[in-house]
This record gives C-alpha cells, sequence and structure tokens, in this order.
C-alpha cells in the first residue's frame, strides 16, 4: 500500500491529477510518521469499536427515555445522558490504546525499522536497534529505561531520541549515521 514502486495510494492520486511524482510515503519522515499513525489507527478500530459499542449496551434504555421525556433532543440525551456513562469505558479504552501504541515493536519495525533517519523509532525499536542490532546489549537496557523514564518525566515522545552509536575498533562509540 505505501510502497514507492507500487503504491496503490500513489496510483490513486496519480490517476486522480492530484500528484505528478510518486510520493516517498515511507523514505520520508514526515510521511513515515503520518503511515504509522494511519496504520496504527485503522489497526486499532476494531478494539475501540468492540469496546465502545459493550459500553454502550450497558446503558438502560430507560435512562433515554426518561431523557426524551423531560424534553431533551438528541443531542441533549447524547451529551448530559450517554456520555458520562461511556466516560469511563473511554477513559480505558485510551488509556489501553496509548500503552499498546507506544510499546508496539512490530509495527514501527515492518513499516520503516524507525527509520527514516530515526524519525518513527518508538523506545522499543530504539533499543533493539542499539541492543540487538549492534550488539551492545547493556547499551539497548540502558537506553530503553533512559529514554522511557526521560519520555514519561519530560513529557518528551521517542522522536527526540538521539541517533544510535556502536563501538569502533579502538573501544570508542561512535553514531551509527556516520556523524
Amino acid at each position: 500500500m505505501f510502497d514507492p514502486t507500487f503504491s496503490v495510494l500513489n496510483w490513486l492520486l496519480y490517476q486522480g491529477g492530484f500528484i505528478t511524482t510518486k510520493l516517498p510515503f515511507l523514505s520520508d519522515g514526515t510521511y513515515g510518521m503520518w503511515c504509522a499513525i494511519v496504520v496504527n489507527t485503522w489497526r486499532g478500530m476494531p478494539f475501540f469499536a468492540i469496546t465502545l459499542l459493550a459500553g454502550l449496551q450497558t446503558i438502560s434504555p430507560d435512562l433515554q427515555e426518561a431523557a426524551s421525556l423531560d424534553g431533551a433532543n438528541g443531542w441533549h440525551r447524547f451529551w448530559h445522558v450517554t456520555w458520562p456513562l461511556l466516560k469511563p469505558v473511554t477513559v480505558v479504552v485510551v488509556v489501553f490504546s496509548i500503552i499498546q501504541t507506544f510499546s508496539d515493536f512490530q509495527l514501527i519495525y515492518v513499516l520503516t525499522g524507525g527509520g527514516p533517519a530515526n524519525a518513527t523509532h518508538l523506545v522499543a525499536t530504539y533499543a533493539y536497534q542499539i541492543g540487538i542490532a549492534t550488539g551492545l546489549l547493556g547499551e539497548g537496557a540502558r537506553h530503553l529505561a533512559l529514554h522511557a523514564s526521560r519520555a514519561l518525566h519530560r513529557g518528551r515522545g521517542p522522536a527526540a531520541l538521539p541517533p544510535p552509536r556502536s563501538k569502533a575498533p579502538d573501544g570508542t562509540l561512535r553514531r551509527l549515521d556516520g556523524r
């Protein structure tokens, strides 16, 4: 779907006259992040829908009927009856979704591998790149703990992570991006 050569989206946009050249969906940091957001949203929709439907089914129809007898229209019934009763379920769904999104390794790893230029890294993919890909398990674990606590305490997201480093033959640490 996001392939640079055979992308359905590129074909549709080109045939519709919206673009003249192919868009680099997964090879540009901004497009890559938006692609990850779209895929994560698409994948999470069934969870949201089923959980919110279960929450809606717990609301007694008598409450809706009583509100309509009191003269409330549909909009007021939603905001003053349905939403207050659905709010705890919504909070749980949103918290589970946030936790699942920030700990989701396979989505980012399969789509972009954390690239381009570390633009789509999560803490898990970043720690994997440092710990497993470069063989520095201790440094990968340290980055995982360090950046997880940084993200929680300072409100910084995973995009603010510095580039990974590897050991040079002389024992010094060098950045993997060549700088």
